[in-house]
């Protein structure tokens, strides 16, 4: 196997020795005003009487033939003692039956370990429920390449024979052994490779997600976009235009889950095969699920069952009058590693020969406790929601969910209004896929007929009564997230679109006036110009161009253009709502988002949509001089307000929109319908 390295560019090889660490601490009595002061004259040598310069700290000068000279700052005792940092003295030993329980108790160990940002989900967490990837070069190409980092798996395997009950110190080859198996798969001669060189040290280039298969699944998904925010929060002389373009394994997901599983079980195979003293030292067996209450250390039971049934996530158990360890985790085994890893187990570990159920002790050893703390990393890793009870499942697969507000806790309840973004001209949600964290539940509703290439007869009307009916029973459902409700029993929304999605917007708010059940306390519309202008060229705005399959791209180009000539049709036949009468206070706050540049053109012409691009209300003036309550512009012009480079800006001005949107829904909650 090549050794890999991590991936640093040229200006950072230098020789400092602190370079490797993110951060360097000093002795306490190195950093006395004594100390800094005789280590800095040290370094002036002597004048030409051989007489050692000396430094006043006090006037902050030095001593020289020509007289006392001001020294520069980097030279005074006191700056530099402020820009150092203590080393801080090592803790003692943990005193008191509670504290020494604490101190090995695994749960305990992973809250305390540092906070690190999942830029996908937008949540921090302690980095033990994240997983870290690094940059790393290949090592044959050279090219840039994501591997998983060695958090998970560093000091699992004890270093010295398995008696230990200090702590170990890791002999480096964990932390190489992520990345080495990662570029392996992709190297076709090996037989040039070395085995046992690890890198010196970590990458420079370290981002982290939550720990869980299905987040690193969706990051090696059609959309780029979680990839891509993997690498845009980190910044400086680390970072530079080949690290964008870093290679993601599509099977990163499998991958990782791989690695884990076999560390974990040569681990416990280290563990179950000790060759001097009794046989459960560390691991025993158990003949009933009784006798694990009087196992002494205790730490977690691993079962073993025959077949693949028995609970898997979350599964404990209860221990009558135990005043420490009441309440242990119980590992499926078969379901946490695999029955290929487990028949590795039950060959190689004499003590998992026969029986079931085993407990796994607790000693006071770094590779135990990471022992027992890569089992349950294994157990969140793998596990996922209840799909029948999550907001993720709609009435309609046209209806879907975009993001929730939290990515770790896709099922925690709300109290902000949640928004229902409908497809533009071309029939998808596409744009809206790659929007960044907006931190409330965002839905997408797709044109059903962009398959089939069906119509809506009945035009705008019809489809705006289709999605309103999506819309009323989504939210009628008992898992809906919002749970703030109005005084008359209805549940706010939010609705949005861009260009056509933003017709369409008014239109279902409209239909659900008088409804009972939804209120839609706002609208959000993305550069949708008034309708009363030539619409002959008005929609081409996200083509679902996400397919790897050129023949599937184009059809989805020729699908998004049919939907667009649908567009058009139905926008002329159109009759703009009216809100008279006792509808008028039921008439949603609008909000819009309005492109700043021109569409350019071969010709210089002027496209339908920007007929009234100087005009702040894109022409609905003419409608209602007073129709929205504000008006924001973004980058870009209606054609590519959604690429790359202005999705962040994008982003941003989405949720000020929203915020002031649900601004006014607050006060119109005291208002009477």
């Amino acid at each position: 196997m090549k050794r890999c390295t991590a991936l640093r560019p040229s200006s950072l090889r230098a020789s400092n020795q602190h370079l490797g660490q993110r951060w360097y601490s000093y002795d306490k009595a190195s950093l006395t005003k004594e100390a800094l002061l005789q280590k800095v004259e040290a370094g002036l040598g002597q004048d030409a009487e051989g007489k050692s310069l000396k430094i006043d700290p006090e006037t902050k000068t030095v001593s020289t033939e020509a007289g006392d000279l001001p020294i520069s700052p980097i030279f005074d005792p006191a700056w530099m003692q402020a820009r150092r940092k203590t080393a801080k003295a090592a803790p003692g030993p943990p005193l008191g039956r509670f504290r020494r329980k604490l101190a090995n108790n695994p749960f305990a160990q992973a809250l305390a370990t540092p906070i690190r940002r999942c830029p996908n989900s937008a949540t921090s967490l302690p980095r033990y429920f994240l997983q870290d990837f690094e940059m790393i070069r290949h090592p044959q190409t050279g090219a840039a390449w994501w591997a998983p980092g060695p958090l998970a798996f560093e000091h699992v395997l004890p270093t010295k024979r398995p008696d230990e009950s200090q702590a170990d110190r890791d002999n480096e080859r964990d932390k190489a052994a992520a990345a080495a198996e990662l570029v392996s798969a992709s190297a076709p001669d090996s037989s040039d490779t070395t085995t046992g060189s690890a890198r010196p040290r970590r990458s420079p280039i370290t981002s982290y997600t939550v720990s869980r298969k299905s987040m690193v699944d969706m990051v090696g998904g059609p959309n780029k976009k979680y990839l891509a925010l993997l690498s845009a929060i980190r910044t400086g002389m680390a970072v530079t235009p080949d690290t964008r373009d870093a290679v993601w394994r599509e099977d990163m997901g499998g991958l990782l889950l791989g690695m884990m599983r076999r560390h974990a079980t040569d681990a416990l195979i280290a563990r179950g095969n000790r060759p001097h003293g009794p046989k459960d030292r560390f691991i025993q067996p158990c003949v009933n699920w009784k006798d694990v209450e009087g196992v002494r250390e205790r730490g977690c039971v691993i079962w073993l069952p025959e077949n693949s049934d028995g609970p898997r996530q979350y599964a404990t158990l209860d221990v009558e009058g135990a005043q420490y360890g009441r309440k242990m985790v119980v590992h499926n085994l078969r379901w946490l590693l695999g029955d290929n890893e487990v028949q590795r187990l039950r060959d190689s570990a004499e003590v998992f020969h026969k029986g079931e159920i085993f407990v796994l002790k607790q000693w006071a050893s770094t590779s135990m406790m990471r022992l027992h703390m890569l089992l349950w990393k294994l157990q969140g890793y793998l596990a996922e929601p209840d799909t029948g009870s999550s907001p993720l499942t709609m009435r309609s697969p046209s209806l879907q969910l975009i993001q929730p507000e939290n990515w770790a806790q896709p099922n925690m309840p709300t109290y902000n209004t949640p928004i229902f973004l409908i497809h533009d001209g071309s029939g998808t949600t596409l744009a809206y896929q790659f929007l960044e964290i907006l931190g409330r539940y965002t839905y997408g509703i797709r044109n059903p007929h962009y398959y089939s290439g069906k119509v809506f007869e009945g035009g705008i009307s019809e489809m705006a009564y289709l999605y309103a009916s999506w819309i009323r029973q989504t939210v009628q459902d008992k898992d809906f997230p919002a749970k703030k409700r109005n005084m008359d029993g209805s549940t706010s929304i939010f609705l949005g679109g861009w260009s056509l999605g933003g017709l369409l917007s008014m239109e279902v708010a409209r239909q659900l006036a008088m409804d009972d059940v939804v209120r839609v306390a706002g609208i959000l519309m993305i550069d949708s110009t008034f309708p009363g202008v030539d619409v002959s060229s008005r929609d081409g705005s996200s083509e679902d161009e996400s397919s790897t399959d050129e023949d599937e791209a184009i059809m989805n180009k020729i699908r998004s253009k049919s939907c667009m000539a649908e567009a058009v049709r139905m926008i002329r036949q159109w009759r703009l709502p009216q809100w008279s009468g006792r509808l008028y206070d039921r008439r949603p706050k609008v909000v819009l988002l309005r492109a700043r540049n021109y569409v350019p053109t071969k010709e210089g012409r002027t496209v339908g949509m920007d007929l009234n691009r100087e005009d702040p209300l894109l022409g609905w003036g003419d409608y209602d001089e007073e129709m929205f309550s504000n008006v924001y512009d973004v980058d870009g012009h209606h054609f590519n307000m959604f690429e790359y480079d202005k999705i962040s800006n994008m982003t941003r001005t989405i949720k000020k929109g929203l915020d002031r949107l649900e601004e006014a829904s607050q006060m119109m909650m005291y208002e009477s319908w």
